[in-house]
């Protein structure tokens, strides 16, 4: 699927010389608060604001995994590397909840103010090796796409219904109604 790019990204791009990152936002849940945790990193150093969040620096130790656009419609998935983790990282990805919820990576150029989503989805799986040489998280982001993969195993009948809500009798006449012949429209 073609999709547009910002004007200034594609000038950059088309220039001598430019600095291309990858920007990562991964909406993490603190379950002890309550409260949203989101983590903001970026693969150059040291700060960079964009939308009024700050995105800290991880320069080389960010690695984005291959982004797949594909033409017909289905489901590509995304693995994230991070590397050479401070403690405050690492403790957010060990204690909060993730699975399930939103990651997005985006792709500018220094120097413009505006940057392209190159991929949406939901995280999905992370491993996490910390061992005395250095602490790697790997964290796999999915496409939403991928839940219409997924069997329902809900049915549209009463025993379906009633692990549901125990009390409703919302499909009780179904079965009654399949072979009912209904007559619309004028009588002439």
């Amino acid at each position: 699927m073609a999709r547009e790019s910002d004007s200034g990204i594609v000038a950059a791009l088309d220039s001598s010389e430019f600095q291309p990152f990858h920007a990562v936002e991964l909406q993490f849940h603190n379950p002890s608060t309550g409260v949203d945790a989101p983590l903001y990193l970026w693969s150059g150093v040291g700060s960079l604001t964009h939308d009024g969040n700050v995105y800290i620096g991880a320069g080389n130790f960010l690695n984005v995994g291959d982004i797949e656009e594909a033409a017909e419609l289905k489901a590509t998935g995304l693995t994230l590397t991070l590397g050479g983790l401070n403690g405050d990282i690492l403790q957010k990805a060990l204690t909060h909840e993730y699975s399930g919820r939103t990651g997005k990576v985006y792709f500018g150029v220094m120097g413009n103010a505006n940057w392209d989503e190159v991929f949406s989805g939901i995280m999905d799986t992370m491993e996490i090796k910390d061992d005395p040489s250095a602490s790697v998280i790997t964290m796999t982001l999915e496409n939403r796409l991928v839940d219409l993969e997924r069997v329902n195993p809900v049915r549209y009948t009463v025993e379906s219904h009633r692990l549901i809500s125990s009390g409703d009798t919302y499909f009780s006449y179904a079965a009654s109604l399949q072979d009912e012949q209904v007559e619309w429209g004028p009588n002439d």
